[in-house]
């Protein structure tokens, strides 16, 4: 942004706040006596900006590490915690059109991590794409898995696919706390998912590793 259109849109913010400030225009000064304290804040340094080159640092992008998907809101369970308020109704997931270009995106840029979420991720339609384009092509993959999935009609040849492609599971409990995971609702759940898990990662990894 040039200064006259700079100066043009600090013009314009101040206005529409109902602040008259006759500095605001091309070619005026600053720092004169006219300039409001208001304007120079304006104008002046981000502060942080400011911080870091007190201490001559400079804040760069590195390089691309992890590309996390998540294909939807469905999920087999209904947890009040949940940050995107999955639950079996609901119908917001990615179609399969978005599904390949994303694919497409992995095999042309390769991140060294593909991370899935949901929801359930495991319920997309596009969940064994996604791992398969991403395994293909190196990348790391996580499964971001609430465990009772695998109790779902249909999702028990999870663990043995999982195993198979070297998929990380990185797997949710209703709570960080040990008290609330004993919870009466949690401990039917939690208990009876991580332990029917546990058993099928065992025997599906043995079978992988033959």
């Amino acid at each position: 942004m040039d200064g006259r259109n700079r100066n043009y849109f600090i013009q314009t913010v101040f206005r529409e706040a109902d602040v008259h400030i006759a500095s605001a225009v091309p070619n005026q000064n600053p720092n004169s006596a006219i300039a409001p304290t208001r304007y120079n804040r304006f104008v002046q340094m981000n502060p942080f900006d400011g911080k870091l080159a007190k201490h001559d640092l400079k804040l760069r992008r590195g390089g691309l590490q992890a590309l996390q998907v998540n294909v939807g809101r469905k999920c087999n369970q209904t947890c009040r915690h949940c940050h995107v308020d999955a639950a079996p109704w609901r119908k917001e997931m990615i179609d399969k059109a978005t599904a390949h270009r994303i694919g497409g995106w992995i095999q042309k840029h390769r991140p060294a991590i593909v991370d899935l979420t949901g929801g359930a991720p495991e319920i997309s339609r596009s969940f064994c794409y996604l791992v398969e384009v991403s395994r293909e092509v190196g990348c790391h993959v996580i499964d971001r898995n609430n465990l009772t999935i695998i109790e779902e009609p249909g999702f028990a040849f999870l663990p043995a696919y999982l195993a198979h492609h070297e998929v990380e599971v990185i797997a949710s409990l209703p709570c960080y706390s040990a008290e609330n995971v004993e919870g009466s609702v949690a401990r039917a759940c939690s208990r009876k998912a991580s332990r029917d898990y546990a058993s099928s990662m065992r025997s599906a990894t043995a079978r992988a590793c033959r």
